[in-house]
This record gives structure tokens, sequence and C-alpha cells, in this order.
């Protein structure tokens, strides 16, 4: 899910969802489309977080989506314009203001509040990550578009993997176990790095200052510090009663 919120901020978060959706094969609006695998997945969370929170713990998301089901299915559509109002119906006065604010409005869902509700908090934790990517969207490269060639960022820290093997922000790579890369065949190099294993044997062949320089080692399981969810140690009873009905009711 944090990984969904990171993407989603690469889109305009101020955007009404349904006034989204109801124009999104418009010119202003189709290249928005990809943040409903976002956006709209947060908006399910957030919800049924919204739900466990009113309801003591005993109504989430899939409770509604049961109610909605009896209510219509394949064989009884729903009129859009009608389809909140049955879910405040169906649910709780208050969950008009969570579509008000967040799906019909253009106020973006602070995610982080509805967490501590939770009883969770972000903190910095060591996770594993991508030999060559952060995540979905931080890669440790940068393609130099004047010269082709591959550059480590030197705006990010490197994870664990690329220091242990002396990478430094900047270097610019040459090879990799003896084969050439550049921006033209990145890809090859990230699909390849999915074929790694631990304790193989590798050499970098890298540009530093001017200076070709062989870096040999051994692959290791690649570690960086990434924000990650954890539990607050100074939750109260009802947030930790919120999170189990939430995670495991």
């Amino acid at each position: 899910m944090l990984d969904k919120i990171n993407v989603s901020k690469h889109f305009d978060d101020t955007m009404s969802f349904t006034e989204m959706s109801s124009h999104i094969l418009e010119d202003d609006y189709k290249d928005s489309y990809y943040n409903v695998y976002m956006k709209g997945a947060l908006i399910g969370m957030a919800l049924d977080i919204r739900l466990r929170e009113l309801s003591g713990g005993r109504m989430g998301i899939l409770d509604l989506m049961k109610k909605l089901g009896e209510k219509y299915g394949k064989d009884k559509p729903f009129n859009d314009e009608e389809l909140i109002p049955t879910i405040v119906e169906l649910t709780y006065p208050e969950i008009q203001d969570f579509f008000d604010t967040y799906v019909t409005g253009n106020t973006p869902i602070p995610y982080y509040e509805f967490f501590e509700k939770a009883g969770l908090e972000e903190k910095g934790i060591m996770t594993e990550v991508g030999y060559l990517i952060k995540g979905q969207t931080t890669p440790y490269v940068r393609p130099n578009q004047q010269t082709g060639e591959i550059v480590f960022r030197e705006d990010i820290e490197l994870n664990s993997f690329l220091k242990s093997l002396g990478i430094k922000g900047g270097d610019v790579l040459k090879s990799v176990n003896g084969k050439d890369y550049n921006i033209q065949n990145i890809y090859d190099l990230i699909m390849e790095t999915q074929n790694w294993e631990v304790d193989a044997p590798i050499t970098m062949t890298v540009l530093r200052d001017g200076e070709e320089l062989k870096l040999e080692g051994t692959i290791v399981t690649p570690m960086d510090i990434d924000k990650g969810l954890v539990e607050d140690q100074n939750a109260d009873s009802a947030q930790i009663e919120l999170r189990h009905a939430w995670l495991k009711g």
C-alpha cells in the first residue's frame, strides 16, 4: 500500500475521483487512468479503516461489498448517482463525509492519519530492495541522454550491495561480468539482475573521474532504509483493537 501511495503522488492528488472516472476518455484526464489502480485501492483501504472505526471493528469493506451484492448483483445494476447514497444508507451517516471529502471532493486522503487510527506509524526501516531499483519508483541509476551512459545517482543513498562492491555516486557503468551496458540495453541488465544469486561472484567495470575501474566482489542481498509502517508502541487500546479488527478481522 505504501508503494501505491508513492506512485499515486505522481498524479494530481487533488483531482476528484468521481470527476476523473466520468471524464477518463477525455484528453485532460486520460493520463490519470493508471491512478485508478493506485488511488482506487487506497480509497478502499481508507474506507475500510473508517468503517472499522465507526463500527467498533465489526464492519469492514468486505461486509459492505456483501451488502451491495445482496442489494444489486449481476441481474440488477445500479445508477451511478444512487450508489454513494446507498452505501451511506447501508453503513453510517459519517461515511457521506468521507465520500464528499475524498472521493467526489478534491481533498487528498491523509493516509498516515488513517494509519494512526490503527496504531501504526511511519519509520525508516531496513528492507530488501532491488539491485538497481528501490521499490517501483526509485532507480539507483540515471541515464545520461547526451552520452548514452548509465550513471549511478549521487542524490540518493546507494543500497548495501552497491556499497559493498565499491560503487560511488557519479560512477559511470561500463560493463557487468564482461558485458557492456548503456541506456540502449539497460532493461536487459535490470531483467538479468532477477537471476542473480547471492554469494555468486560479480565484476562491474565503471568509469570514475576519467579512470576505468574494475570492481570485484560477491552478490549480496541489497538492503536499504525505506519508509515503512510499524506498530506504534504508544498506541492506546482503542487503536490496537482497531488495528486487529482491520488487519485480522
